[in-house]
C-alpha cells in the first residue's frame, strides 16, 4: 500500500478551533486509513465518538491512499487530529473523495468538497482566536 501527500495542501482549521459532531463517528489512534498500510495505518484501537461531542482541532493530514470505503485504487483523504472531552487525542476523517474526481476539480471545487463534507458531519462552534482571515472554514 502506498500513501502520499496532497500538494498543494488546503488550509483547514487553525489549532484550537472547536466543532461538535452531528452524528456518531469513528476515531483511530493513528492518522491512516487502512489496517494494512504500515506507514499510515489506523492502529489497533478504534474509538466511537458520540453525537454532540465537542472536539478541539490540533492538526490535519492530507494524503492520497487506497480506499476500501469508496472501492477505488486511490482517494483524497483529509484526516484531523483532535482532543475529546475525556482528553483522548485521536484522528477522525473530515473528507474522503475519489482521486479521479478530485484531480478533475478546480482548486475552489476541492475546497467546496471539503467544506460540504465537514458541514455534513460537524457543526463549527468557534475558531481559534489566532485564526487568519483566509482560513478555509469560517
Amino acid at each position: 500500500m502506498t500513501s502520499y501527500d496532497i500538494i498543494p495542501k488546503l488550509n483547514l482549521f487553525t489549532k484550537g478551533t472547536c466543532f461538535k459532531t452531528k452524528h456518531n463517528i469513528i476515531a483511530t489512534e493513528k492518522p491512516g486509513v487502512t489496517s494494512t498500510d504500515k506507514t499510515l495505518g489506523f492502529g489497533k484501537e478504534i474509538k466511537e465518538i458520540k453525537k454532540n461531542t465537542v472536539l478541539i482541532f490540533l492538526e490535519d493530514k492530507q494524503f492520497y491512499s487506497p480506499s476500501k470505503e469508496l472501492r477505488t485504487p486511490f482517494s483524497a483523504w483529509f484526516r484531523a487530529k483532535v482532543i475529546t472531552p475525556l482528553g483522548d487525542i485521536v484522528w477522525i476523517t473530515l473528507c474522503c473523495d475519489n482521486k479521479v474526481n478530485w484531480d478533475f476539480k478546480t482548486y475552489n471545487g476541492k475546497k467546496k468538497t471539503v467544506i460540504d463534507q465537514v458541514n455534513k458531519s460537524f457543526q463549527l462552534i468557534s475558531l481559534s482566536t489566532s485564526a487568519p482571515q483566509d482560513i478555509l472554514i469560517k
